[in-house]
């Protein structure tokens, strides 16, 4: 019978005793840039907000496009198709720059995740700039 309650008394307070981390901060993610539209060589700025654990740019260039995100990629073709601009180490950013170089339409994409062992939130932001 005291088995019983021991056995009862640690499994509650393993239960209660581990406290659930609530990682909202991947929600409050927002990608801005000051235009819409940009000259060829000129630098964008965008601006970040929130604070996620992880960042992922896809220029929306050919080859670097979010739609690919889940393509295997052989060995021979090595198409890198988004860029890590910030990881779990790295101090918050609030901006990050790029520069196009080709005229055209471009949908540009930045993925922020954050992990917990609980959850695993993402984020999936676009913005459309138009390079002359």
């Amino acid at each position: 019978m005291k088995l019983k309650y021991i056995t009862l008394i640690l499994l509650l307070s393993v239960s209660f005793g581990c406290k659930k981390v609530n990682n909202t901060e991947v929600n409050t993610f927002e990608v801005s840039t000051a235009a819409s539209t940009f000259n060829a060589g000129e630098e964008v700025v965008f601006k970040l907000s929130g604070k996620p654990f992880q960042i992922a740019f896809y220029s929306g260039e050919a080859g670097k496009e979010y739609l690919y995100k889940d393509t295997p990629k052989p060995p021979a073709t090595k198409v890198d198709v988004g860029r890590p601009i910030k990881s779990y180490a790295d101090a918050a950013i609030s901006e990050f720059t790029y520069v196009f170089t080709v005229p055209g339409t471009y949908r540009v994409t930045f993925v922020a995740r954050s992990t917990t062992v609980y959850t695993d939130k993402e984020s999936v932001k676009n913005v459309d700039i138009t390079i002359n």
